[in-house]
């Protein structure tokens, strides 16, 4: 026994899942949980490049605020 499912539901839930998805990545540079941590990779990759080049005053690291970069 073969179960097809029915074209409407799938229709719709396509139709569901593109609408929930299409809200995510509307401000992904923002400080909310699910938004990418820019300031913090600016801070890590300028500490980096300071370090290479042998200067002693750098900016603090990054520390996660409840498991979170902001």
């Amino acid at each position: 026994m073969i179960v097809r499912p029915r074209p409407g539901l799938l229709r719709l839930f396509f139709i569901l899942r593109g609408s929930v998805a299409a809200s995510e990545p509307e401000e992904p540079f923002g400080t909310l949980p699910n938004d990418l941590p820019i300031a913090a990779l600016a801070t890590s990759i300028e500490i980096i490049l300071r370090e290479g080049t042998g200067e002693g005053d750098l900016p603090e690291a990054p520390v996660p605020e409840a498991y979170l970069l902001l």
